[in-house]
């Protein structure tokens, strides 16, 4: 069980190991612009009341230890990343500064239903006759397509595309009421979904989340998603079916790969527990993982390495109900030189023998 410090030691530890660029207005997060990518926007957070940090540029997320093995390669296990805390945390302890830490297990996040989002842009639906007359229609057609996704994909994922520039809350203007508008690209007026393939999972019949994929593949700019938590959305989830095994991929793209299974997505690298409880409610008689496989070996051992927490987690919740746990290890019988994703070689159909069950 990981220790949660208090704020003043992670504030130290940031400055002492990484960049004295601390941003330190939205407690209790502390902010710093990611360590794993370009950034000038303070995308990396640090929670110490919840022991997390999340990147907010690449949508992933980390106990403050596992950070600090990611970060430094050095730091070979918790133990070590918990005792450089500890010694910052001494210090304080020593200079006669009342700091306190916890070891208490965070408390479980119950499921809620989710609620339809309202605000969004407008969207067009992929599988409309007017998709080809539209330049960023057969653009998406043509993203979807290298992912080795088809009409069939699009028609039950009910796959959408932007193709209006101006931002719908202003409606191109910029302002609203003479105050800047806070929806569009630096008030400029334009659509910040404007050329985007949308993704969209519905609960209960409810838009509740979606992801927006950049069709312009020359931009470095993947993702834009919608500013909401995402703890409670289990992706797909109208789709998955009672009384079946349901696999688990990282990202909606792999998940729509297995369209004749019931598959959803992490949407990042850990499971949260109202997304493990949501998908209980489904009474799944398998729950199977299907991780990315990536040629580079520390990437691949931290995939695996999390991928362990999520099934243990799994564990956790299950209590005495018989559901089997398994790995799906395509890779071992299809991977291809530099192909990472299950969707990149079009992998649709699920081979048993390939599915190592956990005990």
């Amino acid at each position: 069980m990981s220790i949660k410090f208090p704020k003043q030691v992670i504030y130290t530890y940031l400055k002492d190991y990484i960049t004295d660029n601390i941003e330190d207005k939205y407690d209790p997060w502390l902010n710093i612009n990611s360590v794993f990518t370009s950034d000038n926007k303070h995308k990396l957070g640090f929670n110490p009341q919840e022991n997390r940090v999340f990147d907010f540029k690449l949508g992933q997320g980390w106990t403050i230890p596992e950070f600090m093995m990611e970060y430094d390669p050095d730091i070979k296990s918790e133990a070590t990343a918990q005792a450089i805390l500890l010694k910052i945390f001494m210090k304080y302890k020593k200079s006669g500064q009342k700091l306190e830490f916890s070891s208490d297990r965070p408390k479980i996040i119950k499921p809620v239903e989710l609620q339809e989002i309202k605000n969004i842009p407008n969207m067009k639906n992929l599988t409309d006759k007017n998709v080809f007359n539209s330049k960023i229609g057969k653009r998406a057609i043509k993203f979807i397509q290298s992912k080795n996704l088809t009409f069939e994909h699009a028609k039950k994922f009910k796959l959408k595309y932007v193709d209006d520039w101006n931002c719908w809350n202003c409606d191109g203007e910029g302002e609203i009421n003479g105050q800047p508008c806070p929806v569009c690209d630096k008030s400029s007026g334009r659509n910040p979904y404007y050329g985007f393939l949308i993704i969209p999972t519905y609960e209960n019949d409810n838009l509740v989340y979606f992801q927006a994929r950049n069709t312009n593949v020359e931009s470095s700019f993947r993702y834009r998603n919608p500013p909401l938590s995402r703890i409670q959305v289990v992706y797909f989830y109208d789709q998955l079916k009672e009384n079946d095994r349901i696999f688990i991929t990282e990202g909606p793209m792999d998940a729509m790969t297995l369209k004749d299974y019931s598959a959803t997505c992490i949407m990042g690298n850990r499971l949260s527990d109202p997304q493990i409880l949501k998908i209980f409610k489904k009474n799944p008689t398998e729950i199977i993982f299907v991780p990315d496989y990536d040629p580079d070996e520390n990437v691949r051992n931290n995939i695996f390495r999390t991928l362990k927490k999520n099934i243990d987690k799994v564990k956790f919740h299950r209590d005495n109900k018989k559901i089997k746990i398994g790995v799906y290890e395509w890779y071992k019988k299809h991977l291809i030189d530099g192909k990472k994703d299950i969707n990149d070689i079009n992998h649709n159909k699920i081979e048993d023998e390939l599915i190592k069950y956990e005990l």
